[in-house]
């Protein structure tokens, strides 16, 4: 029954990156309440750094992805995400000892938030890239549903969860689960067949933005789902970073409600 509902699982290489990456969005999610809470109580409720920690995420997730493509179209993609998904793991980890340690700061915060926004960006074209290479084709439009429901339902119930734990344990552990949460990502990369290998003509970062730049002009409804995504991202979506005010100063409901109320922006 499931096989029939979702054909691409029942490919072993695409549903072993389909589970591992509803655990790593799932800690993810964790680590995104665990960080706009810490350094919210961290600067005494100074709203200033909420911005700062958004625009540390933006700026290589704006920036960022067209060389991410260039890079998936140039090596193989397999290795690039051994390489980002170790390096976030180990971004993590070193947060989640800085704040057991209590050695943590803001500015430490957003450095690790910018590095791993930029760890983020090269990472998620190459993800996507790799998912045509693990099913056959008429399989290819259920994966990539799937893969969109990896994200939306660790945003459902990561946050949720987080906020719950952030009360109990603490932020240092959310960001020790997350490190440990990447390892599901390694573990199926590792299981994958040896066939990912780069099969365009390398281009120059130039040749790739333009490419894209035409193909949207080239594909009217492409161009609109590009335009849409930009400003639902940008105007639709900031008001999460404001949530821990609402959840602290204003509503008086803690992080466990921080959480709860970042899981219903994400149903």
């Amino acid at each position: 029954m499931l096989s029939r509902q979702y054909p691409a699982l029942q490919h072993r290489p695409y549903r072993l990156l389909w589970s591992g990456l509803l655990v790593s969005n799932m800690g993810t999610w964790m680590q995104n309440v665990a960080q706009s809470w810490l350094i919210y109580k961290m600067t005494n409720n100074d709203a200033r750094y909420l911005g700062w920690l958004g625009l540390a995420f933006a700026i290589p997730m704006i920036a960022l992805p067209a060389v991410g493509g260039m890079l998936a179209d140039r090596y193989p993609r397999a290795s690039i995400l051994r390489i980002t998904q170790w390096s976030m793991a180990l971004v993590a980890l070193i947060q989640a000892i800085l704040t057991l340690s209590n050695l943590n700061t803001p500015t430490y915060i957003l450095i690790a938030t910018f590095v791993g926004a930029t760890l983020l960006a090269l990472d998620n074209p190459t993800r996507q890239a790799l998912i045509p290479t693990l099913v056959p084709r008429h399989d290819l439009m259920n994966a990539l549903a799937l893969n969109a429901a990896t994200y939306n339902g660790a945003a459902l119930l990561g946050p949720a969860i987080a906020g719950f734990l952030l009360s109990v344990v603490g932020a240092g552990w959310l960001f020790a689960a997350n490190a440990i949460s990447y390892l599901a990502v390694i573990y199926a990369v590792s299981q994958m067949p040896a066939v990912d290998e780069a099969s365009r003509t390398p281009s120059t970062l130039g040749d790739a933005l333009l490419g894209g730049v035409r193909y949207a002009r080239g594909h009217v409804l492409t161009g609109i789902l590009l335009l849409t995504s930009a400003v639902l991202s940008l105007f639709g979506r900031s008001y999460q970073q404001v949530l821990p005010i609402y959840a602290d100063d204003i509503w008086h409901i803690s992080a466990q409600g921080y959480g709860i109320m970042l899981s219903a922006a994400g149903a």
